[in-house]
């Protein structure tokens, strides 16, 4: 038997499970009052209003209640009918839904900017499934007030993309009956109608969000990150895959499966794309922004272009209205990045100018080159150059190869200076990590480029973020390992030697390469048998130190811990090189500037140390340190 302390509120929670007499979770730990109520009947499988008779708790453990089952893993591929009673959306928010109607757009991110919509095109409500949110990012929603949980089924007439991590809406979205808002205790709620159902809770909104979901019968789901690779679980279910919501997307084939700048299944991820493309553009506007290169600028304005056209809004009167409404706003920041690649041209930009700037640079565009002199003063020099393969790859990955041929024949000079057999090679492997190969025919693609490519291909960068053991994308970049092409091409660009059938492991492409295989062993200096007295100084100096094994069984693991030991063997050849020199070479303060590297003696003047016995004196010898320390007088 469960023994917890309970809250007064103004709903009491139902769901069919659960006996006519049911009260009311809290979170805080308090003797606080019962809702106790009797003869209510669930409806939606939420909470329902019964009349509430108050008892009051002088001690939590009067209040008796049994302790729920531990859910059980549902089935690869459950029921509709399954996912529409047993999923929970919640979205967390700062802000009261005014008049009870939540609204789509960025600026509903930072209450303190709600008056102003910023640079952005954002027609969507984004939901966690079965839990808040995780943290990613510089973004955390973990001390917001105020939380929306409501049955999945409820969002699918606005339903554009469903994720565990990430599932949105287009438009905005009226709290519908049956959904609960969960309000810090005392807080107040003006403006939230009367008809919007309130959950007050103490202390900790996650926690109260997760027992809203429990008490209601829904599945909880334990996330650990809110990229596709990352798992999320219900019991020991992973549902952040396709095949989990097979029956919804089955049922709308219109709906996209995946993450907001990147679909598994359908096309909303072309919100994304025109959304991260835009805040490319405008940050480089700001007065300490990093200017783009003007490859750049035109990428990610044909980029916006593209998918605006393809935009598949679903058939729902606030979400037409809510993406013409982002259309009209981003429209005079496509105008200012139309100003400036005409500026471009005359190697001008406004890159990291003032808005009074820009905003004449508009007004003065109609005269053409006149325009660009009256503002030279004013303008910055523009960054040439193409967008780098990695900056390609990653902004059109998401498009589909037909698609990326169309873009590449109408927007050629995106591609001048880019070689196209090293793209297309990229690509295809960015792709295929996504598991369409088979649909795509993405090695065909991806031996092309690599026979065509006149440079280094550079096709780990693509692969090594997946060669870990937890990632979903693992088994597929084993797959590509695996075939013989690209292991020509990995032991030409990377010295890769692979075992015959390998890699069937992280481990075997770990070991597979020269540099990630030493990050598996552990590292101690090592010096000539006439530098050993040399080593003992710089130990006692604690300027060398051992390094252990990788511990984490991932390429990039093992490689940052082999880059780790060739820094550590340079700082090692540097020092034993520094400590040979005269004490009076070191340099005081005054005789460095920033960004000096400071050597053995610089550090061990700064520092001390616990080993040596120092006098100031020394300083001004000529002998080394070495010398002194082989003659015992330090």
């Amino acid at each position: 038997m469960n023994l917890r302390p309970l809250e007064a509120g103004r709903l009491v929670d139902w769901s069919p499970q659960r006996s006519t007499t049911t009260v009311t979770q809290v979170i805080d730990a308090s003797p606080v009052d019962i809702l106790v109520s009797t003869h209510a009947s669930p409806t939606n499988g939420l909470m329902t209003k019964p009349v509430p008779t108050r008892s009051t708790a002088s001690a939590p453990d009067i209040v008796l209640e049994t302790t729920p089952p531990k859910p059980q893993t549902p089935s690869q591929s459950p029921s509709l009918k399954l996912l529409r009673e047993k999923m929970f959306a919640v979205h967390a928010t700062d802000l009261v839904p005014q008049g009870g109607v939540m609204v789509a757009g960025a600026r509903a991110i930072d209450p303190e900017k709600a008056d102003k919509e910023p640079a952005s095109f954002r027609p969507t409500l984004h939901f966690a499934l079965g839990e808040m949110v995780r943290p990613h990012g510089r973004s955390s929603w973990e001390e917001k007030k105020y939380a929306v949980v409501l049955p999945l089924k409820d969002l699918e007439p606005q339903l554009t993309n469903v994720a565990p991590h990430d599932s949105f809406i287009l438009g905005n979205f009226r709290i519908p009956e049956g959904a609960i808002f969960l309000a810090p205790e005392g807080a107040e709620l003006e403006g939230l109608p009367d008809d919007v159902s309130v959950r007050r809770y103490k202390g900790d909104l996650r926690k109260a969000v997760s027992a809203t979901i429990e008490d209601n019968g829904g599945w909880p789901v334990q996330m650990s990150g809110v990229t596709s690779d990352d798992p999320a679980r219900i019991g020991e279910r992973d549902i952040n895959n396709p095949t989990f919501f097979k029956s919804l997307l089955d049922e709308r084939p219109d709906l996209s499966f995946g993450t907001h700048i990147g679909s598994e299944v359908g096309e909303a991820y072309r919100f994304g794309v025109v959304e991260q493309s835009l805040l490319q553009l405008t940050r480089q506007w700001d007065r300490f922004g990093f200017p783009l290169e003007t490859g750049s600028v035109k990428l990610y304005r044909a980029l916006i272009d593209h998918n605006l056209e393809r935009l598949q809004v679903v058939d729902h009167p606030a979400a037409r209205e809510a993406v013409e409404a982002k259309r009209q706003h981003i429209s005079s920041y496509l105008k200012l990045t139309d100003v400036d690649i005409g500026l471009r041209q005359r190697g001008l930009s406004l890159a990291s100018t003032s808005e009074s700037t820009q905003k004449l640079a508009c007004k003065l565009s109609v005269l053409g080159p006149l325009g660009a002199i009256l503002l030279k003063s004013q303008l910055s020099v523009a960054e040439e150059g193409p967008p780098s393969v990695g900056g390609l790859v990653e902004a059109l990955s998401a498009l589909p190869p037909n698609e990326v041929k169309e873009f590449q024949a109408k927007n050629p000079d995106v591609f001048e200076g880019v070689d196209p057999g090293v793209f297309q090679a990229r690509y295809g492997v960015s792709r295929w990590l996504h598991q369409r190969e088979d649909k795509e025919g993405l090695e065909a693609w991806v031996l092309e480029g690599i026979g065509s490519a006149k440079h280094p291909v550079g096709l780990l960068e693509e692969l090594k973020e997946n060669l870990k053991q937890n990632s979903h994308r693992s088994e597929t970049a084993l797959s590509i390992l695996r075939r013989p092409v690209v292991q020509m091409n990995l032991a030409q660009e990377d010295g890769m030697t692979f075992s015959p059938g390998g890699p069937q492991s992280v481990m075997d492409a770990i070991k597979a390469h020269p540099k990630a295989r030493r990050g598996l062993e552990a590292w101690s200096p090592q010096v000539a048998p006439d530098q050993e007295k040399a080593l003992e100084l710089l130990e006692k100096m604690e300027l060398v130190r051992s390094l252990s094994a990788c511990s984490q069984p991932d390429f990039e693991s093992a490689v940052s811990k082999a880059h780790q030991q060739d820094w550590n063997q340079r700082d090692l050849e540097r020092h034993l090189e520094e400590i040979g020199k005269p004490m009076n070479t070191v340099r005081f303060p005054d005789q460095m500037r920033g960004g000096d590297t400071l050597g053995a003696y610089e550090l061990l003047r700064r520092d001390g140390s616990v080993h040596l016995d120092l006098s100031p004196d020394l300083w001004n010898s000529t002998d080394s340190l070495l010398q002194l320390y082989n003659r015992s007088e330090v």
